[in-house]
């Protein structure tokens, strides 16, 4: 299966500290963390959906829901994609991401 999404490519160490925590959760924005491997959700506050993938954005782990205050990481993920956690569809393992850069921060 492939998944689309529209997302806002964060690169800065700026936008990538701030994270999600920049947007509403009604702002239905998916990030993308490139290059990424590794993240957390500290002052987060709230629950958020989280897709690591390889170099061929092949999805690797993905999680629902994860709560505050939490720290994960992907061994070999060349970047995550991170939206708060809501009840839609979400990428499974070994699904392929197609991604439409909407804006670069």
């Amino acid at each position: 299966m492939i998944e689309m999404f529209l997302i806002f490519l964060s690169q800065s160490l700026k936008s990538r500290l701030i994270g999600l925590m920049k947007y509403k959760p009604s702002d239905e924005v998916v990030l993308c963390l490139l290059p990424c491997a590794a993240i957390h959700t500290w002052g987060m506050k709230h629950p958020i959906d989280v897709c690591f993938c390889d170099r061929e954005m092949r999805v690797m782990k993905t999680y629902r829901n994860l709560p505050p205050r939490k720290f994960l990481s992907c061994k070999g993920a060349a970047c995550v994609f991170e939206r708060y956690a809501c009840m839609e569809d979400w990428s499974k393992v070994g699904d392929f991401v197609v991604a439409e850069v909407l804006r670069v921060e």
